[in-house]
């Protein structure tokens, strides 16, 4: 394990046990998927930020857009400019950092994700060592690479040690038609007494039918 801490929320007042309802709704949302031609992907022991950067790098230079709050997803439009990030909270499109998003990360660290950076360095002096290569290197001497590269392990989806077969499984799924059944949504809405959906149905008709 690289580091054992990673993503540890137990200790979080905000931690509750969804286990069970989470399980329902993603049940549930995979047969609204299946008919609103919209391509599913899963792959075991594989987190969901890693299939995104799999998917990403195959479809470019295709353009796509990821629609996600994940600080971690910036990495991607910085790699691949066919790329953006949506942000569903703001409502809009989030800005690429003039810096490498992952040294940065590296270096300052991720609270949200319990991965520790190096003490005294946040977003500001990450950034002036990053405006300086010469400087960050003198930094690395003297205070270690352990926690540099620890991070970029845990951070830099490139780093992936599954990402060639992520990339195969994207295209095995990409491969596979998907279709936009009206009438099975409507089924599904009143068969799970989905509450408002009909009346969001008309905004949701028009996008989803033209996802490739």
């Amino acid at each position: 394990m690289i580091l054992e801490s990673y993503k540890d929320r137990s200790t979080s007042t905000y931690v509750e046990d969804i286990s069970e309802d989470l399980y329902k709704t993603t049940n549930i949302a995979n047969e609204f998927f299946k008919v609103m031609n919209v391509r599913q992907y899963s792959r075991r022991q594989m987190e969901a930020d890693d299939l995104i950067y799999a998917a990403t790098s195959y479809a470019h230079p295709r353009p796509s857009v990821i629609v996600s709050t994940d600080s971690d997803m910036i990495q991607i439009p910085f790699v691949y400019a066919s790329s953006k990030v949506y942000n569903p909270k703001k409502q809009e499109e989030t800005d690429i950092p003039e810096y490498n998003p992952v040294i940065l990360k590296s270096l300052v660290g991720d609270k949200s994700d319990a991965i520790d950076g190096y003490y005294g360095i946040g977003p500001v002096k990450g950034q002036l060592l990053l405006s300086d290569p010469a400087g960050l290197e003198r930094f690395l001497v003297a205070n270690g690479r352990h926690t540099y590269k620890r991070n970029l392990l845990l951070i830099d989806l490139s780093l992936c040690p599954r990402l060639f077969l992520n990339r195969l499984y994207i295209q095995k799924v990409m491969s596979t038609p998907v279709c936009f059944d009206k009438n099975a949504i409507t089924a599904l809405a009143n068969k799970y007494k989905v509450v408002g959906f009909h009346g969001e149905f008309v905004n949701l008709t028009a996008p989803f039918m033209n996802l490739e």
